[in-house]
Parts: structure tokens; sequence; C-alpha cells
């Protein structure tokens, strides 16, 4: 059985990817963990460094559950020993979470990676591997989410009649996003979008957004900024409408961590003791939305913290959307990808 999408070919982005999966059973994954051990004795480096995508959100929530005490924080990285989930114990090596977004100054973690040999992997989308396939191919070793909660935003007050992404082209609504987004050149080269509409200047921040006081729309993640925009924003403090991209058919899998081919090959050891952690993590924060921050399990209730509320909710949000890997599934997501342009 295989369970790895593929993804169709992107007319505005002339691009194509091929899924290359084995399914292995629960059985069979959880043979490969003991026989690869502790990850010291996997030979995995020391500390394991992966570079996320963005800043610190619940969409990393694996890695914290890997690394969840003890740990060393800086201003752009997060360090801590790994704990097998499975059986609680140390495993010898330690986790490095490099925050992505501003700390690198929006670099992707492709280019980071192909710029720092120290870094083990990365968050890495499916579309942007494919736009990074030809000079710097990536592999994704494990993949934690099924759909993207990337999305296109609005102001439900201002364009009441906007039900879809499709719908701001026709009122010319200036969108902000990030720049060189794979998902936007797919939008405008199939004319969903406009591509005198988009402004590529997007940062993360709220400030464009309300500054247009709801006459623009942008980018975010469903996750996290509808819930931070109506509770979080004493400038805003009201609802946003909004479409993910994916049920606009660029439907990829967020945040797979890849490495380069090299490291698969020379790690082999390491991320066959490595993957399975990292999905039993996974497993552990569906079960448990605590398992990662200090809120209540029953009840979502916050504790004295409005972004703590936020992540339980984005947690549930996960769930509900279908945008993790569900539970029963976990264990056999496939351990390899390629990609290759078209």
């Amino acid at each position: 059985m295989k369970c790895q999408k593929i993804l169709a070919a992107a007319a505005g982005a002339g691009l194509l990817i091929t899924a290359v999966a084995a399914m292995p059973s629960h059985a069979a994954t959880k043979k490969k963990a003991a026989v690869g051990g502790a990850l010291k004795a996997a030979g995995c480096p020391n500390p394991i460094i992966i570079q996320t995508d963005w800043y610190p959100e619940v969409d990393h929530n694996e890695l914290y559950v890997l690394a969840p005490a003890g740990g060393k924080t800086t201003k752009t990285k997060y360090t801590a020993p790994i704990v097998d989930p499975r059986t609680g114990k140390n495993t010898g090596v330690s986790l490095e979470m490099r925050d992505g977004g501003g700390a690198v100054n929006f670099k992707n973690a492709t280019d980071l990676m192909y710029t720092s040999n120290d870094i083990f992997g990365g968050y890495i989308g499916t579309d942007e591997a494919l736009q990074n396939s030809k000079d710097r191919p990536t592999v994704a070793v494990v993949a934690p989410r099924e759909r993207s909660p990337q999305m296109i935003m609005w102001d439900p007050a201002t364009y009441p009649e906007v039900k879809k992404i499709g719908d701001l082209k026709a009122k010319g609504v200036k969108i902000h996003f990030f720049d060189g987004s794979a998902w936007m050149d797919y939008l405008t080269g199939t004319g969903v979008l406009d591509p005198k509409q988009i402004v590529g200047d997007y940062d993360g921040g709220p400030s464009k957004f309300i500054a247009a006081g709801g006459k623009d729309a942008q980018q975010g993640f469903s996750t996290a900024e509808p819930y931070q925009y109506e509770n979080d924003l004493p400038a805003w403090k009201k609802p946003v409408a909004y479409q993910l991209i994916a049920d606009n058919g660029w439907d990829f899998y967020p945040e797979p961590i890849a490495v380069k081919p090299e490291t698969l090959t020379k790690y082999d050891k390491c991320l066959k003791a490595f993957v399975p952690m990292v999905q039993a993590a996974q497993v552990a924060y569906q079960k448990s939305s605590a398992a990662t921050s200090d809120v209540k399990a029953t009840g979502c209730e916050p504790s004295g913290s409005s972004s703590m509320a936020l992540s339980c909710l984005e947690a549930r949000f996960q769930r509900r959307m279908r945008f993790c890997i569900p539970i029963g599934r976990a264990t056999l997501f496939p351990a390899k990808a390629e990609f290759k342009a078209r």
C-alpha cells in the first residue's frame, strides 16, 4: 500500500513531483527502531540540528516533544536532550532547533542547509523541494502533517461577498505574501489570482494588514492568525475570513523534515533510529495537546496567557482539519520521497 500523495503538475510553476515510497508495517517500523537503538549508538551527530521554516510555533510540535525539558534557549535556537517518546529514555544526543523567519532574514531551510554544513535537516515543504530540486536537492524523510494550514485571509466586514481566494481577483484586492512562495506562482499561473494584485512583502507581522484597515488580504496559517487577530491584537480584535491554499489545488506536504541526499546516505542508520522517534512524538502530541504547552489537557483552558490557549486550540484545529497525519497512520508514513523538475 502506498500513502504518499502525487502532487499534480503545476501549470503555473512548470513543476512535477514524483513520490517514491514504500509503506512499512507498524511492526516493521518498530523493529527498525529497535535495531537502530539509541541515537548515540546509531552514529547520529550531536547535536542533531534541525532548521525550522518559521518562528517557533505549534506546527513544530514533534520537535518539542522530542526535547521536552532541560534545554537552553537563545534568541534564535533551542537545544535540549532528545528523549525517546516511546520509552522515556535519554538517547545520548541533543536536538538543536533553529528558528526561521526573521531570525535568518527569511531565508528558506534549503538555502540554509546548503550554506551551513552543520545543519542535519530542515522543514522543507514539497513545493519548496520542487523549486530547488535541480541545484539543491533534498529528500523528505518524515512527513508529520498531511495538509497545509497555509491560507489567504481577508476582512469579511470589508468584503462580505468574498467566499474564496478566487473572489479576491475580481475585486482587485492587494495580497501580501512571502516572496518566492511556490503556491503563489501556482495561483497566479493558473489564473486564480492576477499577478498585478500580489505583493511579496509579507514578513509574518500584522502591521500591513492592520494599516490597510481591511482593504488588503494576506497569507497566514489557519492554525494561528485567525485566533491571534481576533483575540491578541488590540488594533484589530475581530474575525478574519480565509480559505486554504490546499482547497485551490496546491495540496502539498507542509513541513516534512528533509535532508540532503548525501546526509541520507551517510546517516542511514541514524535516520532509521531518529525518524520513528519523530513519528512517535507526533502521535504523543495528538493524544495530548498539553504535551508541549502549559495548557490543561481538558477544556483547553489558558494558564494565564492567551498564547497558551492558542497553542491548545491550534492542536485541536490541526486534528479537526486533518492537517496532521491521523494517529493510527503516523508510524506508517513513507520515509523517502524523490522530487524532479520537469
